[in-house]
């Protein structure tokens, strides 16, 4: 259950100045998090060359566990104008809670700030290492990130995973490090900052992308099963499908206007027609991932649905 640190002196005093900033903000990120988003802002050269400019709005809380920050994510003034919302946390939370947790708590802190500001593009970021050695809390990092990954997918969320730079052979890389092994130096900011941007930009041009394949997918009209129909999409096959990545998929469903048939199929056909076995939600009927093309097709055109199979 999230809850505030009460028992941390001043941190609702904290808490209630930043709504008051947010309340006349017109940031378009927001950072929310613990230590490590609020240390973006500790150099000024930092900060500068790739928050300010990009009128970024730090919600960063010394010390704050997943819980916390998933109770400021639901009760914090939000600025309407905010478009990307990068998310860190859970290095202070790996003591007292297993990886499969924090991972959950994550992405329910991503889903709720989604809710709430429904435009906008949430980027979760991977916990960092830490210990200058390989430790157990460097074991349940790595599995955090890799429950992460996948869960971000699902739920049609960025992933930003920590390279390699971070560890050689090992060990921390004490450059990017102060000696406390979990805290970042200028240049540690430095790199954390350009892999926050270079999400951001990707996030950007994936957005035109998916704008234009929901265009397409809601104006089709049903009347012809051919993939000329989605002319910014690639298929190596002739049916009725919608190529799409399997990030998208959340997004696909949560945009589509009007009846379409959604079945999650491999990339390679199956040959074996079974029968398909079919759900309505809103506007879309979703179909079992075994069945065929021409199938979806048939069952498609008998309930007046249109057609589109996403491939994976």
């Amino acid at each position: 259950m999230a809850y505030p640190r009460l028992s941390k002196i001043g941190w609702m005093d904290n808490f209630s100045k930043l709504n008051l900033i947010a309340e006349c903000s017109s940031s378009r990120i927001l950072l929310i998090g613990d230590s490590l988003i609020s240390g973006l802002s500790r150099y000024e050269s930092v900060w500068k060359t790739y928050f300010f400019k990009r009128n970024t709005l730090n919600c960063g809380f010394r010390g704050d566990r997943c819980l916390n920050v998933l109770w400021r994510a639901k009760f914090m003034v939000l600025p309407q104008s905010v478009k990307h919302i990068i998310i860190h946390c859970g290095t202070n939370d790996l003591n007292n809670s297993t990886p499969v947790n924090i991972a959950n708590i994550l992405i329910e802190i991503g889903v709720t700030l989604k809710q709430r500001l429904p435009n906008s593009f949430i980027i979760i970021t991977g916990l960092l290492p830490r210990d200058l050695n390989f430790s157990s809390k460097r074991s349940s990092i790595e599995r955090v990130n890799f429950i992460l990954k996948d869960e971000c997918v699902k739920n049609g969320f960025s992933f930003v995973i920590p390279d390699n730079e971070w560890v050689t052979n090992g060990v921390l890389n004490q450059r990017l490090y102060y000696d406390d092994w979990l805290h970042l130096s200028e240049k540690g900011n430095m790199k954390f900052s350009e892999s926050m941007i270079s999400a951001i930009n990707a996030s950007t041009s994936k957005t035109k992308s998916e704008t234009k394949l929901y265009s397409e997918i809601n104006n089709f009209n049903g009347k012809q099963y051919n993939i000329k129909h989605f002319p910014s999409l690639s298929s190596s096959i002739s049916c009725p499908s919608v190529s799409v990545p399997r990030q998208l998929y959340s997004s696909v469903v949560a945009h589509v206007t009007r009846p379409v048939v959604l079945s999650v199929v491999p990339h390679v056909v199956m040959s074996t027609v079974v029968q398909p076995v079919t759900s309505c939600s809103q506007n879309v009927l979703y179909v079992n991932a075994d069945v065929v093309p021409i199938s979806v097709a048939t069952v498609a055109k008998s309930l007046k649905f249109c057609p589109a199979m996403l491939m994976l």
